[in-house]
């Protein structure tokens, strides 16, 4: 009966208020993150990210998402286009949520190119999909008699919502800062399973800064923040590159979250393992994330050491 009242109340609130799939290192996600990531790199790059997280006992596991998006910049146009594709699963097909977007961000320069102003439009869909047949009162039952009635739904939900969808970025670069936000379905669109229900805005700020002492050496602080209707999240974090390849980091969440990160880099590609603890709020309390990063720039710009946000 537990589990059953926790399957119901990840549904509903999902109904609700409901809460975009996000990773927990922004920077293996970027065009997550703000859409005027679009074509950062400088070239091509593919970014891939899987979650997952847990409530309680190890074989309560309910949720996991996937994501993998694609951008490349055009040095023609001064213009970086993406694709973007995410995937989240909550308890093996209960609650699954498929969101598609293509972006397209413009380049202006300042000061002989030292300032980037990175403005960014979004257009995309989302497909929702709820298995009925998962949200049943068969613990209940087998408690008292197998015979039981159980009462049928007064309002069925409907299996499956589709709708188009459009949000914006702006991004500006100064040398190794960089601050941004980001506004995501503007439009609001009708997401719900329950009769109408309006998809919130998500209002996303951040901002990073690299230093770079020496060839091998790299440190990165970056926050961010972002609120959807009801819910409201804030992350800190501070990684160091060692040897031209290692990456350690350590950050913390809203709601008594720590973090940890570690990854290995080299010129073409890197890989991060990310977990998270949170003491408090809703969600899992333990959730993992592994991502991996390939990217392809010219010869000289391989050779050089340049901002995570650039990788």
């Amino acid at each position: 009966m537990r589990k059953i009242i926790v399957l119901l109340s990840v549904v509903i609130s999902s109904a609700v208020s409901a809460q975009d799939i996000y990773f927990l290192n922004p920077q293996q996600s970027l065009v997550n993150l703000n859409p005027s990531f679009a074509g950062s790199n400088g070239f091509i790059r593919n970014q891939t990210n899987l979650r997952t997280g847990q409530f309680g006992q190890v074989d309560e596991q309910y949720y996991m998402s996937i994501g993998n998006s694609f951008d490349m910049f055009f040095k023609r146009i001064n213009g970086g286009v993406a694709v973007n594709y995410l995937h989240d699963d909550v308890n093996s097909g209960l609650l699954k949520n498929d969101v598609f977007n293509i972006t397209y961000a413009q380049y202006f320069y300042l000061k002989e190119k030292q300032i980037k102003i990175i403005p960014s439009v979004q257009l995309g869909g989302f497909v929702r999909h709820l298995n009925r047949s998962k949200i049943t009162f068969e613990d209940m039952r087998s408690q008292f008699d197998r015979n039981a009635f159980v009462r049928s739904w007064d309002y069925e939900p409907v299996p499956r919502k589709s709708n188009l969808d459009f949000s914006t970025g702006l991004l500006v670069q100064y040398k190794k800062l960089f601050i941004g936000a980001s506004l995501f379905h503007f439009t609001q669109p009708d997401m719900g399973l329950w009769g109408v229900s309006k998809l919130p805005f998500r209002f996303n700020a951040h901002a990073s800064y690299s230093i770079i002492t020496k060839r091998d050496l790299l440190f990165n602080f970056s926050a961010m923040c972002a609120k959807q209707g009801y819910a409201e999240y804030a992350q800190i974090m501070a990684k160091v590159l060692l040897f031209k390849h290692a990456i350690v980091g350590l950050g913390c969440e809203n709601r008594r979250g720590y973090m940890g990160n570690i990854g290995y880099r080299t010129n073409y590609y890197s890989i991060n393992l990310t977990a998270t603890y949170k003491k408090n709020g809703l969600g899992p309390p333990f959730s993992s994330e592994l991502g991996f990063s390939y990217t392809l720039r010219n010869k000289d710009q391989r050779k050089q050491l340049t901002c995570m946000e650039n990788w």
